[in-house]
């Protein structure tokens, strides 16, 4: 009897002592696909640091994938330009390193917007104003009165041309508050009334005082790429190689990818300032191994094109 008894101690032990060298070795297991994973995202972070946090919540490096990931999702953010892109980020990463300044970027977009709305009701009263006394005038028929109301026509007027303008810098301002973070804040000139060569333009923006400021000057091909929309390809970013900053300035390295389809009468289609399919922009990059060239952005197709700085007469925006 007591010999059984023994055996069966000894067996509970040796379950005891395997259960525990395998829980060991569990354990042991699972720290070192942990470790190896590490090594693997710190190798290759773009593709790895999310599968990593998704299967290690509580990991020896979890901190580090959480600190990438934040990083790349701030950075992507921030190369937006819509609020719905911010608050993604701020849902995914509410305490982030880029939570704050998102958040003041979203408040002065809304309160620009709010400015915006608020200017255009402001000139649409003031319009409805205009045509009210443009119709009493007509069926006036006393001289003095239509006097009096042709004065309140033209102070009317006046006010309505300065609410344009204003509703136009509070645009400028909201685009440049909402454009890719990555570029520092550019505002931008009214176009000019003339065409003018390339070196005119220079001189243009160089001398050119608006909006109590005379630091304008002639952008880079990159700042005036900014002002593309709805054409993904000759955007800021896009796959048209054309770039100052990347040195891209060879006409070889304009292909297909540098327009859209062209538009006519588009109304600013492809423009974010609104400039029509008959406008092109000078920018104050030459072409590389043909300095008689510059580069342009044509918004009626929004294409990157190459013209000649004296033969050719394009529009100018100043930037600042």
């Amino acid at each position: 009897m007591k010999k059984l008894i023994v055996f069966f101690l000894a067996v509970l032990c040796v379950q005891i002592i395997f259960g525990e060298t395998k829980i060991a070795v569990t354990g042991t297991s699972r720290d070192n696909e942990d470790a190896k994973l590490c090594n693997e995202a710190r190798e290759d972070p773009e593709n790895k640091w999310i599968v990593y946090k998704e299967k290690f919540h509580n990991g020896v490096c979890t901190e580090e994938a959480e600190k990438f990931l934040d990083q790349k999702a701030c950075k992507i953010a921030l190369s937006k330009d819509t609020i719905g892109a911010w608050k993604h980020y701020l849902n995914k990463h509410p305490d982030g390193i880029c939570s704050e300044q998102i958040k003041n970027k979203i408040k002065i977009q809304e309160a620009l917007k709010e400015l915006i709305e608020l200017v255009k009701h402001n000139k649409n009263l003031m319009e409805k104003t205009y045509s009210r006394l443009k119709e009493m005038n007509s069926k006036s028929k006393e001289k003095k009165f239509k006097e009096q109301i042709r004065k309140e026509m033209e102070y009317v007027k006046l006010e309505i041309e300065k609410i344009s303008k204003q509703a136009k810098e509070y645009e400028r301002m909201l685009y440049s508050y909402s454009m890719d973070s990555r570029h520092p804040t550019k505002y931008w000139s009214e176009r000019s009334k003339k065409t003018m060569n390339w070196n005119e333009a220079k001189t243009y923006c160089k001398n050119l005082n608006q909006d109590g400021y005379d630091t304008w000057r002639l952008p880079i091909i990159d700042e005036l790429r900014i002002l593309i929309q709805n054409c993904t390809t000759t955007k800021l970013d896009g796959f048209c190689k054309v770039s100052e900053k990347k040195g891209h300035l060879s006409f070889k390295d304009k292909d297909k990818n540098c327009e859209c389809p062209i538009r006519r009468n588009n109304g600013g289609y492809y423009s974010t300032l609104g400039d029509t399919d008959s406008i092109w922009l000078w920018s104050s990059s030459s072409e590389d191994n043909n300095t008689d060239n510059a580069w342009s952005v044509n918004f009626g197709n929004a294409d990157v094109d190459s013209k000649n700085k004296k033969s050719s007469n394009l529009h100018v925006r100043c930037v600042r």
